[in-house]
């Protein structure tokens, strides 16, 4: 597994006070939740302080319910539904998505980073619902965060980050994480880890995060949830780069896509209808969130098929950031 970042140098970043942060009501939030005697009523006094969140955060409960039961229409039924720890995670991310929508890093297309990364959020959430490595409450959040050191980079360094980006653009043989490395003495993985760690997230669920972009490092046992979040976060990443793909590119990433979900067990027709659930709750929650959206794939179409086509999908790589959106990928190799 990648090694963490040195301590030390992640405490520099936090000192300097750049780092992306939770601000206003969402501070609140996290404090009230980590304390041991906080009560549900105070709890939803201070969420009710924030009508956009509550919006937000009844609609996560309401993807966490069977259709068959009522719909959750209240705070303190979401409080119910997600849990504490959730429901910090929740606030912690979506503040984040509030306040850093754009930013000084020319390269880093912001907007996408966010519809990227809500479609992992949901992926996730879609995921572990039918392998069960996780509560699904914990994988929304898990998802949404996954690439947060990305958008850390981007704050930090916002004109190095950004020409480290155009390299990647003009240079497909490349790959992003060798150049943060070389650039930060770090990578996007790495401080994402460290900073999910500092906000409080279970080493547990951490882990997988530090080494989902290069699967083949991961030394977790197999069978175990680590290994299987690992997974889970590849497909997810899978998903978001089809969506956002051009149409013209969706037909070659399929097939990687389809075998990834293969690896974890999914039937074909069983994750083609996951597929569909999770395109039309993007839209959804674009809407909610303000966050752009594309038009979704035809996932039931034929598909190419065979060595070749499986080659163009896996083995190619991938950048979220590349503006004419030509190489995407089912797992990028570069990060």
């Amino acid at each position: 597994m990648p090694p963490p970042i040195d301590i030390k140098r992640f405490e520099q970043l936090k000192a300097v006070g750049d780092l992306p942060s939770p601000r206003g009501v969402a501070i609140a939030i996290i404090r009230l939740t980590q304390s041991a005697d906080v009560s549900m009523a105070e709890l939803a006094r201070v969420i009710k302080s924030d009508p956009a969140f509550v919006g937000r955060l009844i609609k996560a409960a309401n993807g966490l319910v069977a259709e068959s039961r009522r719909a959750v229409v209240s705070v303190q039924e979401a409080l119910m539904v997600l849990g504490l720890p959730a429901v910090r995670t929740l606030a912690l991310g979506f503040s984040l998505l509030s306040n850093y929508r754009k930013g000084a890093c020319e390269g880093f297309d912001y907007g996408r980073f966010w519809s990227s990364s809500l479609l992992m959020a949901l992926s996730m959430q879609a995921l572990v619902q039918r392998v069960r490595v996780v509560p699904a409450d914990e994988a929304f959040s898990l998802g949404l965060l996954a690439r947060v050191g990305e958008l850390a980079l981007a704050t930090l360094y916002p004109a190095d980050f950004s020409r480290l980006l155009k390299e990647v653009a003009r240079s497909p043989q490349l790959r992003q994480l060798d150049l943060e490395q070389t650039a930060f003495a770090m990578t996007h993985c790495e401080l994402g880890a460290a900073m999910l760690i500092d906000w409080g997230v279970p080493t547990q669920l951490v882990n997988p995060v530090l080494c989902f972009e290069r699967p083949e490092l991961a030394d977790f046992a197999e069978g175990s949830r680590e290994a299987g979040l690992v997974q889970c976060l590849v497909l997810s990443r899978a998903i978001a780069q089809l969506c956002l793909a051009p149409e013209s590119e969706q037909a070659r990433l399929m097939p990687a896509m389809l075998q990834l979900a293969g690896r974890l067990g999914l039937a074909r027709g069983d994750f083609v209808s996951l597929c569909e659930r999770i395109a039309r709750e993007w839209g959804e929650w674009g809407k909610l969130l303000q966050i752009g959206t594309a038009r979704a794939p035809a996932f039931r179409q034929p598909v190419c098929s065979g060595r070749d086509g499986v080659e163009a999908c896996g083995e190619r790589g991938g950048s979220d950031h590349d503006p004419a959106g030509q190489r995407h990928a089912g797992v990028d190799r570069r990060g």
